[in-house]
Formats: C-alpha cells, structure tokens, sequence
C-alpha cells in the first residue's frame, strides 16, 4: 500500500509555547515542549452515532467516550458515550495507547515514568473532582491494522482530546512522543488513521532534541542505586522523605527502600506485609499492601503467609493509599537486592497448613522464638475493629484515616448496590449486591478476574468488600444467589482497609487454603466461632 502522505502546515516555532499545547500545566510542573506536529493534525473522521468498541464494519473503530481514570502515560480507562462515569451502568474498559510506550511508573519504576504518567494525567483528569477534565474524548482505532486488544485485555487505541467546546481535537499519542515521554511505536500505516508520517516526522524532531527519554537524565530519578533501610512505620510517618512526589526534584521518583517484613495476606498475586520491627506505641505494627504481581510472577506459590521476607522496593501512592512497588523480579539472582530474600519460613518448623497454627501450638512458639532472637516481634492477627467501625455512619477520609493500610476484622453487612456506587472495572458484571469479572481460564472453567462486594458497616458507612483471585482457582459467580452471601447477611471479615476512588474497601485474602506454603496463617478468634470459606477467602460467620 502506498503511504499516503499527510498535508500538514507547520506553526511558526516562534509562537507560545503556551498555545501549543492542550495542557493547563496547572497540576504539571514540567516544562511544556513545542508541539507543531500534534497542532496541526486534525480529527477527520466522523464519530457521531458511532461506538468504539462496536464497529459497524468490524474494522473502523471510532467513537466518544468518557474516563473512568487515567492509570499512567499511556493507559486509561472509559465508558463508550458522553455520560456520567459514575453513574454508568457500562463496565468500565481499559485502553492502552496506540503508537507510543511511556516508561513505566506503577508496578515498575523507570527514569521519566512517573513524569509521564503526571503529564498525561495533568491534560486528561480533574484530581481534585475525581473525574474527565477535558471537553470530550474520542477513540480511534483501525482493527485490521492494529486488532482490537492486546494480550491483557485492554483495548487499542488512539486517543483525541477537546480541551473546550470551541477547541479542536488533539491527538495525545502524538503529542506524547512530542513532549518526549516515548519513542515512536507507530510502524504501520492506515487509510483509517493516517498518522504514520506525523508520528514518524514528530519523533525525528524529539530525537534530535535529546530531551527527555531521548538521551536526558531524568532529574527526580535517583540514579545511584543507593538503598535505605526502613520500616512500614518509618515510610507512612515520613513518605515525603521516601515515597514518589509530585516534586521534580531529587525525590521524583523515590529512593530504593529495603524492607523486612512478615506477610500476612495474599490479595491475587500481590501481598500484605507487616513490620517484625519498630511497633507503634500502642504495640500495634504497621501493614501495607505490595504490589508486585507484574514484576514478580508466581509470588503466592512461591511464599507463605507467615513467611519473614526482606526484598528492595519504592513507595508510591494509588488512590491515596500508600503501597509499596517495584519489587524485583525474584528469579533476578545476580545481585540479592533484586528479589526477595526469605529470613524465615514456617514450613521449617512443621507449619504447612492453616490448621498447624491451631493444632502445633508448640510449633508456633518454637517459630516465635526464632523470630525474637533476631529481634523481630511476630504479629499474624488481624487486628479487631469491630466496635469502633461500627460506629461509622459515612465513609468519609476523616472516619477512615486510622484504619487505612491495616490488617483487620470488620464485622459487614451485605447491601445492594444504589446509583452511587462506581462503574464496574474492566471486563466486570454487577448484579445487585456484588460485581464480578465474567473473564475465564478455559482449562479451569474459573474466573480470573476479582470480585466487590458491596457492604456496610453496622452504622451504614460504606466500605465494600473487595477480593482478587490467585488466577485461575475460583469461580466467582459461586457468589452469586448463594444463600449464606447475600443482601442483610452480616459476617466478620479478615482483610486491609483501602481507598479506592470515591469508596473504601476491605481487601480480602485468597490464600489457597488447600494448597502447601499458601495458607491464613492467622486462626479465627474465639468469639468468631464459625469459621467458614468461600473460594478461599476468609469469612467468619456470625
């Protein structure tokens, strides 16, 4: 196919910086780069009646949309339609950027990641509001070119922006490589979307200046590979010493924290840890959540609720909460700061299985004792809140701020979702009280996915109740018209309080209880007799 070439009249480089670019830089404390390439491109397609996931002819994808969220430089999340995203009955879906990859800022910390992810949030997202920031979005994709998904299910796409009502649109992929947060990644020409020469022209342009990923140190990376020994407790009482910062300063993108911890919860592929050191005043320790399953694969089968680790990370924050990312792929042997050291297991004193922390009591001192000769305190027990989160009537980040990040049991009652509650994520059904994913392992016939639960506290604050699958293990429409699990069904449940949007939720365990070396650790309390399990999360009836 012959490329077409595409007609475009360059602005004079001696215009405004200011004008040339879509982006407030209200929220953006980085310099604005000219974008001659993205202002004079233009959207000629018609989209009206038109949805992006659903094309008419199978092929030409176009449509508006509305975000859910923007996740980093290049993924974000919609609805189809000019609509209220919180309000609508749509699943939310994913999209990744058609053209360009922005360092990685989330489960992975790259130079220039985290300035990436700020900028593309800063063109497309209200913080403050929790929502679309600009006029109107609109998708593109030409499915023969490109298909429809990649392999983790998000769809592809490109993604146009009207800052206004009298504004035109403005391609972001385009303007990406423009502002030097990504190489060219568009190789392939379409009829449909004929950006090629622009993408091409632009990323000459953007190599040429050495600016950025093209050949610039990013000045908020700490690039000395330096690592600072820490507890959980030190990095919630001092994160802005710590953790990723808005700042473009040395403090950027975080320092390399090393931590030692005992995990005392698996949530899908990801855990909850606990410090052995550094208690707070009134003996409780600190807990947080880690998310590591995109960096270190298999963590739940290779470790054990109860296990002691050491491994190197960064903090960062996700929805206001503090948590704890880049964690080195631990088959990375080379250098034992990239992966996870185990300093004790409880497999070496006989306790393989959830019920060996009730039957081998002497055991479990035995494991103690280990523990406390390197001066570790040994905490596994959720800690009960049950009386002072019953009290809360709204879910508000005053009523919630103490139990944010710990490991607890919650006494919920099950309630139906209203018109408030948040859109579904992607690939998620909601019924009445819960929403599920409807993804499958076909050789499982199981759900891959997560499930929320929508839940209350005795007072009626919200806070739902949130789980994520080891892949491939648990069929979550199981929850679904089940009896014991349904509307005014009140239970204690074991997890880790979170923010999350304009919610907060418990996040569950799905330790495997039938599988060795992944298991609850923690036994159920004397009051919380009946002890019953659903897909392997933890429930304790009334």
């Amino acid at each position: 196919m012959k490329k077409h070439i595409a007609k475009i009249v360059f602005l004079l480089a001696g215009m405004s910086i200011g004008l040339l670019s879509g982006c407030s830089g209200d929220d953006y404390n980085e310099k604005i780069l000219p974008t001659p390439y993205t202002d004079a491109l233009r959207l000629e397609e018609s989209f009206s009646g038109k949805t992006f996931t659903e094309p008419s002819d199978n092929q030409s994808a176009i449509g508006e949309v509305t975000l859910t969220s923007v996740t980093d430089g290049d993924t974000v999340n919609f609805v189809n339609g000019r609509v209220d995203a919180k309000t609508s009955s749509e699943n939310s879906k994913a999209l990744r950027f058609l053209g360009v990859n922005t360092p990685e800022s989330t489960a992975r910390i790259e130079p220039w990641g985290v300035k990436a992810s700020k900028f593309t949030k800063s063109v497309l997202w209200d913080a403050k509001n929790n929502k679309q920031k600009v006029y109107s979005v609109v998708l593109q994709n030409d499915y023969s070119v490109w298909g429809v998904k990649e392999s983790n299910d998000r769809y592809l796409g490109f993604l146009w922006y009207k800052v206004n009502e009298d504004s035109p649109y403005r391609l972001l992929n385009l303007e990406i490589i423009e502002q030097c947060y990504s190489i060219n990644d568009l190789h392939e020409f379409s009829t449909f979307c004929p950006y090629l020469d622009s993408f091409e022209q632009a990323y000459i342009d953007a190599r040429k200046s050495g600016l950025r990923v093209n050949g610039e140190k990013d000045p908020g990376y700490d690039y000395t590979n330096s690592i600072v020994n820490v507890s959980i407790r030190d990095i919630r009482e001092n994160y802005e010493n710590f953790g990723i910062s808005d700042s473009s300063g040395t403090a950027g993108s975080g320092i390399r924290l090393r931590v030692t911890a005992v995990i005392v919860m698996f949530t899908g592929d990801n855990i909850v840890v606990r410090d052995v050191v550094n208690p707070y005043p009134n003996g409780e320790y600190a807990s947080i959540y880690v998310f590591s399953s995109i960096t270190v694969k298999g963590i739940a089968a290779g470790h054990a609720v109860g296990e002691i680790i050491t491994f190197v990370c960064r903090a960062t924050t996700y929805n206001n909460n503090i948590q704890l990312t880049d964690v080195q792929n631990s088959n990375i042997k080379t250098n034992p700061d990239n992966y996870i050291v185990s300093e004790l297991k409880p497999s070496t004193y006989g306790l393989d299985y959830p019920s060996d922390w009730v039957n081998k009591p002497d055991k479990v001192n035995e494991l103690k004792a280990a523990a406390s000769a390197k001066g570790w305190g040994y905490s596994l027990d959720a800690y009960d809140v049950v009386d002072s989160l019953g009290a809360i009537t709204e879910s508000t980040r005053a009523n919630f701020e103490d139990y944010v990040g710990k490991f607890v049991t919650a006494k919920l009652t099950i309630r139906e979702g209203d018109a408030n509650d948040e859109a579904a994520k992607s690939g998620e059904v909601t019924t009445d009280y819960f929403r599920y994913s409807e993804s499958y392992n076909s050789a499982t016939g199981k759900g891959v996915g997560s499930v929320t639960l929508f839940a209350k506290t005795l007072g009626g604050a919200k806070l739902n109740i949130r789980s994520l699958d080891y892949p491939g293990y648990y069929d979550h429409t199981s929850f679904k018209d089940n009896d014991d699990i349904a509307v005014g069904k009140t239970w204690y449940v074991i997890g880790t309080i979170a923010k999350y949007n304009d919610t907060y939720q418990l996040c569950i365990p799905n330790n495997i209880t039938s599988r060795k070396n992944v298991g609850p650790a923690y036994h159920v309390d004397n009051d919380h007799s009946s002890d019953n399990r659903y897909n392997g999360f933890r429930w304790i009836a009334e």
